[in-house]
């Protein structure tokens, strides 16, 4: 009898184990297939194409040019090597990314089966698999799938670690997965660090633990000695040069959380979750097992410190950005989960109960999030018009490489000609009006300029001055990254029309609104495509945004009188249901 039983709980624990892995391989295959879809949809655009570009230097040029970015090495190397075997189209740069992010939303399963239980561990999955947050950076040749991955990865052995302080091999998995994540992004050290601080607080795991801790200090700073030096480089830079990013405002802390959520209806949810496993959490009572009940603080606490702390500090130095955090988001998802685990009973109502919130997400998640930039639409309207007499003006100058990757891809994949072929080709990366050389001006018989920003098509804006007082009587065209073009053969009535649609080119939500408008005419020629990004303290307001609008309206007679030749109007009200 008792070897029946013996047999029984073997086969049962055989088939726990494979219903794991069976769970575990269908959540992998449903995040490639998912994310796949509309893998090369969009165009290679923002950072991409720097990525793209630099990963095709030698190492030691890499090494180089890193000395003044604000990333560490491994990405750039390991696409180095990925884009010598496969090349840099759209699928194969982005693949790397989509296979990261679907390796994370198993990893997220597999630490939540682990050290809670099934249910947590389906919640979490399920809840980053529909995340249009994650879905965007599955589709970006960037670092941050990978910062994602690894990120998981730290935290698995981390909580293994906490558990079983003996354990040489989570020990050193532990320091090998937090060296690869600090050579993959600077804000690895703000994870690591927290998970220290939280041992260092926690009397049981500093009794347990503080060997291997030390250790593992140790360790990870002899590995990551020979980049300190940059380190403390781009920190001093960071400090002492004028921010890109904006202080962050209070409700910027919701905001954010909104962003990881897809809607504001999830999020609402997702925080109350939040909130309500903080108060078990507090009180005592979210377990009757200990060990369960420490995790659920230490996630707490890793989710919190991080979040908070990144926050306050960006008042100061602005760093409170959606994609250096990204880290924080898998906490986040973990809180709710193991949340919504104890608040529901477990029955299979109580099942039902616990789909909802990811079959909310899975509403709202955008399969194809994009990019907004319409960068081969751009280039395909420039070989129409750009002759070998005609100056291109790129604006700003970090534009440049998305512009080369689909105006010349056989430049682009020069990396050590690239830039000398585009000023013999007239074409000139600008950030200030010095940087137009009017004796080139006086060479040319066209004058194009590329605003990626929609910041120099102000009224006061001294780059479209310069160019424009010099081509008074000659034709001028503009092109933004929500893809504008003006063509008019009287540069008097183009100027007017130009000023009187620049406060649409700030391409930033104002209040969680948004809008679009198009004109499209016989002598001019007026596209402009609604452009889904972010603004912290936008210059603008929704009330000074609809009063434009008005003003567009009214002032269309008055163009198609001036211009000749058939007119539209349009305008559409986009009510945003985020940022």
């Amino acid at each position: 009898m008792e070897q029946i039983n013996n047999t029984t709980q073997v086969f049962s624990g055989r088939t726990v184990r494979q219903k794991v892995l069976l769970f575990s391989t269908a959540l992998f295959i449903f995040n490639l297939v998912l994310k796949l879809l509309f893998i090369d949809a969009g165009d290679i655009a923002l950072d991409e194409p720097f990525t793209l570009f630099h990963a095709q230097k030698s190492i030691a040029g890499i090494f180089e040019m890193l000395k003044d970015e604000n990333n560490p090495p491994l990405y750039f190397l390991f696409m180095k090597g990925w884009t010598s075997l496969f090349g840099i189209g759209a699928f194969a740069a982005r693949l790397p990314s989509v296979v990261f992010s679907s390796v994370t939303a198993t990893l997220l399963f597999i630490l939540g089966n682990r050290f809670w239980n099934l249910r947590t561990g389906i919640l979490a999955g399920l809840i980053y698999t529909f995340s249009s947050f994650h879905m965007f950076y599955a589709h970006d040749a960037r670092v941050y799938s990978l910062f994602c991955m690894l990120s998981a990865l730290s935290y698995y052995f981390f909580f293994s670690l906490s558990q079983n302080p003996s354990s040489r091999k989570f020990m050193y998995w532990w320091i090998i997965i937090n060296t690869l994540l600090l050579y993959s992004h600077f804000f690895g050290i703000v994870l690591i660090g927290s998970q220290f601080i939280f041992i260092l607080l926690n009397k049981t795991l500093r009794a347990t633990i503080f060997k291997p801790l030390v250790v593992c200090a140790i360790t990870l700073l002899l590995v990551f000695s020979p980049y300190l030096s940059v380190l403390f480089q781009r920190f001093q830079s960071t400090v002492h040069n004028t921010p890109w990013i904006q202080a962050p405002v209070w409700s910027d802390l919701y905001t954010m959380l909104w962003r990881f959520s897809n809607v504001p209806v999830n999020t609402v949810l997702m925080i109350i979750l939040l909130v309500a496993l903080i108060a078990m959490a507090i009180a005592g009572k979210y377990s009757k097992d200990i060990n369960k009940n420490n995790l659920t603080k230490s996630v707490l606490f890793l989710f919190l410190l991080p979040y908070l702390s990144i926050f306050l500090v960006s008042f100061y130095i602005p760093v409170f950005l959606d994609r250096y955090i990204i880290f924080i988001s898998l906490l986040y998802y973990f809180s709710v989960s193991i949340s919504l685990d104890r608040l529901i009973p477990e029955n299979k109502s109580g099942w039902l109960i616990l789909m909802i919130l990811p079959l909310m997400m899975a509403s709202t998640l955008k399969l194809n999030p994009g990019k907004k930039k319409n960068v081969q639409e751009l280039v395909a309207k420039i070989n129409t018009t750009k002759s070998k007499e005609t100056a291109l003006y790129i604006y700003p100058e970090w534009f440049d490489l998305n512009f080369v990757y689909y105006y010349r891809r056989d430049w682009f994949r020069e990396p050590l000609k690239t830039k000398s072929l585009m000023r013999e080709n007239s074409i000139f990366p600008i950030l200030k009006p010095e940087h137009i050389d009017t004796l080139q001006l006086k060479l040319v018989h066209d004058v194009i300029l590329i605003d990626a920003t929609g910041s120099s098509t102000n009224q006061d804006n001294e780059i479209s001055q310069r160019i424009e007082k010099f081509f008074r009587r000659k034709k001028f065209q503009r092109f933004t990254s929500i893809f504008i073009s003006f063509i008019s053969a009287d540069p008097n009535e183009l100027r007017q029309i130009i000023h009187l649609s620049a406060s649409v080119l700030l391409q930033c939500y104002c209040k969680g609104f948004g809008f679009y408008s198009g004109v499209l005419g016989h002598r001019t020629a007026c596209r402009l495509r609604f452009h889904h990004g972010t603004s912290t303290g936008c210059p603008c307001t929704s009330a000074s945004t609809y009063s434009w609008i008005r003003n567009f309206i009214s002032q269309a007679k008055y163009r198609k009188e001036v211009l000749g030749g058939e007119l539209l109007v349009s305008t559409g009200w986009i009510h945003s249901s985020g940022f």
